[in-house]
């Protein structure tokens, strides 16, 4: 796979300030990206990750190991996460035969939750066939595209673009296509993660995982969206997530100091708490070992440790079924039966407690368990 230097998706300029080095093991089928830089523009201050691949591969990865299909076990459940993005649709658009798309929408809880208000012209593009499928039984238009396979002949009044951007390589085509399907004085309502805001409960360097490759904070985002005539309307913050509202316009951009410094101290506390886990994970070098989750941190893990004693890898989603990393399997929960003795390293920061259980009370083994999430307290700042 042939990686490149990536100018920078803001202002174009090509000299940027290394700050970081982020590197993957690989594992059969499920990685493509076996690292990348982390980087800040010299001249407007955006940070992003460069010497990465083409589009096309983040395009290929999407289509056949996507996620983001098996995310809940329960798809058809409103959590109402987007409720504070739904009342600013509504505040804006009373009318509700007015047009909205969500891009990359995944199984689309704001489509959803519109539908449930009496929207009707609502459609939903993804590049996974199963989530298109998903969203026409609930009686939503779906489309199966990328954004460089979209039709552009189509325009819409309302563009929802919900944690998308931080994914994009190809970021000016990305914009310039929404650009071509949002109508004359057209909404574009973008999330993205909030790299000035605090996170706690996460392991280290996961916003530098193998999705996530653009870090915004407000001035960035604003300044990204203005080279597109995208004028802002409002931004805010909600959960260290940050929502802008945006309509066609053209505005110069400014500095962006903030980014900068935020990444900076990300990376010094993601690397104290790292190397407190390792400390503690070296006790476990020679030991039988298995590890649940082959995410983000377990890919870091395996190339930065060398554990000698891999018996397997344990992971629910559908995706991992069948793979395996240097020849060593990657396996359902249920197939844990058969591993009685090895302790059990569980990355998931997100599932821990769902993973305890299943540990305990379903498969009745009494393994040890290292949870990195739970011993471990991690959070950053400004």
């Amino acid at each position: 796979m042939k990686k490149l230097l990536r100018k920078c998706p803001i202002c174009n300029n090509s000299k940027h300030k290394l700050m970081f080095e982020q590197k993957f093991a690989l594992i059969d089928g499920v990685s493509f990206l076996d690292g990348y830089d982390v980087v800040s523009c010299k001249q407007c201050g955006f940070v992003y990750a460069s010497n990465i691949p083409e589009q096309s591969e983040f395009d290929t990865y999407y289509i056949n190991a996507n996620k983001y299909e098996h995310e809940t076990e329960q798809p058809d459940v409103i959590t109402g996460k987007y409720e504070h993005i739904l009342q600013e649709i509504i505040h804006f658009n009373a009318d509700k035969t007015v047009s909205i798309v969500d891009i990359g929408c995944a199984r689309s809880e704001i489509l959803r939750l519109l539908r449930d208000r009496g929207y009707s012209n609502l459609t939903g593009i993804d590049p996974s066939i199963n989530n298109v499928e998903y969203l026409k039984s609930k009686g939503i238009n779906g489309i199966h595209a990328t954004i460089r396979t979209l039709d552009t002949s189509k325009q819409y009044e309302v563009v929802v673009f919900l944690a998308v951007l931080e994914h994009i390589r190809d970021i000016h085509q990305t914009l310039s296509t929404i650009g071509a399907i949002t109508a004359p004085n057209g909404m574009i309502i973008v999330l993205v993660p909030d790299m000035t805001a605090q996170a706690s409960g996460e392991l280290p360097y996961q916003e530098f995982s193998r999705e996530h490759i653009n870090y915004f904070t407000e001035i960035s985002l604003s300044n990204l969206m203005t080279q597109y005539e995208f004028l802002p309307i409002f931004q805010k913050k909600e959960r260290g997530e940050l929502i802008g509202f945006f309509r066609k316009k053209s505005k110069s951009i400014h500095r962006d100091n903030m980014g900068e410094k935020c990444i900076q101290r990300y990376i010094g506390k993601s690397k104290k708490y790292e190397d407190e886990i390792y400390t503690n994970l070296s006790q476990f070098l020679d030991v039988p070992l298995i590890i649940w989750g082959c995410g983000t941190f377990t890919q870091r893990l395996l190339e930065k440790m060398t554990f000698k004693n891999i018996v397997a890898f344990v992971d629910s989603a559908p995706k991992y079924a069948g793979k395996n990393y240097k020849g060593i399997s990657i396996i359902p929960p249920d197939e844990l039966k058969k591993y009685k003795e090895p302790v059990l390293i569980a990355t998931s920061h997100r599932y821990i407690e769902s993973i305890t259980r299943t540990i305990r009370n379903e498969l009745k083994l009494d393994n040890e368990i290292v949870k990195l999430h739970i011993d471990y307290s991690f959070a950053y700042s400004v």
